[in-house]
């Protein structure tokens, strides 16, 4: 969640579809991680006085995780500028450098307290395989957050997917190959929890194609009305998913799918008011930016403390109260542990400058 700058320059009169997306990236972050910690929780919304509201929020509460879509759509389209300003070893440097500090911080910590707090005790294996981003494929306990094994594993491929971008002629046949290939591949971890990871491929790869192909490509009034459409469909599939194949939805997929469509045409027409009434929402925009800038540390923060507080006996609140207040201190702690995090690295990066200098 942490992905290459993404940089839009001075806004066209005819702005492009990548434009949105990468001009209200911190924002659409934020939005994302806000949707997956609620996802989490356990915090329901049941103070509408008709029933039908109540029953349409929890449907988008069940749905939080399509966060992660639009963090990879993101991603992909970072992670393509990165690979054309950069070689090979200095992309790989660039992408540790930028999880591994707060993830093996987190590892430190989440030993620590689990240990002492919550009677977890982690094996060296499970270090190691924490440690590695390797736990996770090997089946091992105590891993931490599925995403971020997904998204090392994205950044050590994305180099052939840049390279198939780059040389192709028809870059549009190149991803509807690509994705054919990947919903084929992920097909064969059906039953599997590791199709979580695979499903998301293909969000990946159009987050990439857009980066490679969509930077001066102009949105007209008549595309808005596709986009419009396209989300609608998108969230009406899922929804009919839902109701008459709500056995299946893990199994196979069905809850990833269908934000293939959904989570760049959601991303855009949130861009899109963000960029229609930026002088209003200045405060609201302002507060997302902090939030997606600091998303890494807020979902590790969060997955942490939701799979854990319910084994504490510190509670001193209603039950009621207990997600509201977890979640609020998940976001303080989050953006807390980003800014340490970036103070950490600042530092290190002056002193690495300074011995540098003196040799």
């Amino acid at each position: 969640m942490k992905e290459e700058k993404i940089v839009s320059g001075n806004p066209p009169k005819q702005k492009s579809l990548y434009y949105y997306l990468s001009a209200y990236r911190s924002e659409l972050m934020g939005f994302a991680i806000l949707w997956v910690v609620w996802f989490h929780s356990s915090m329901y919304v049941n103070f509408f006085p008709v029933s039908f509201l109540n029953s349409g929020f929890s449907f988008i509460k069940k749905i939080g995780y399509g966060g992660v879509d639009i963090f990879l759509l993101i991603s992909g389209m970072g992670i393509y500028n990165s690979l054309e300003k950069n070689d090979i070893s200095q992309y790989i440097k660039n992408r540790v450098r930028r999880i591994a500090p707060a993830w093996w911080i987190f590892l430190i910590i989440s030993v620590i307290i689990g240990r002492f707090l919550f009677e977890i005790y982690y094996t060296k294996l499970e270090i190691i395989g924490f440690a590695t981003f390797t736990g996770f494929w090997l089946d091992m306990k105590n891993q931490g957050n599925w995403y971020v094994y997904a998204i090392m594993l994205f950044y050590m491929i994305s180099p052939v997917f840049h390279s198939l971008f780059k040389t192709s002629k028809n870059r549009s046949k190149t991803l509807l190959i690509l994705v054919f290939i990947s919903l084929i591949v992920s097909v064969s971890f059906v039953g599997n929890f590791k199709l979580i990871v695979f499903s998301r491929v293909p969000i990946y790869l159009m987050g990439m194609y857009i980066s490679a192909s969509l930077k001066n490509t102009a949105l007209k009034k008549s595309h808005w009305a596709g986009i419009i459409t396209a989300c609608v469909a998108g969230f009406a599939v899922l929804l009919l998913f839902y109701i008459f194949l709500k056995d299946y939805l893990w199994k196979y997929g069905l809850w990833w799918y269908p934000f293939i469509v959904i989570a760049p045409a959601l991303s855009l027409l949130i861009a899109k008011c963000l960029d229609s009434l930026k002088r209003i929402l200045k405060p609201l925009m302002s507060v997302l930016t902090v939030f997606g800038k600091s998303s890494l540390e807020i979902l590790l923060v969060s997955d942490f403390m939701f799979e854990n507080s319910s084994k504490s006996d510190l509670w001193i609140f209603n039950n009621h109260f207990a997600p509201v207040f977890v979640v609020i201190i998940s976001l303080i702690l989050g953006i807390a542990f980003h800014y340490l995090i970036d103070f950490i690295i600042r530092q290190f990066g002056s002193k690495t400058k300074r011995i540098k200098s003196k040799e």
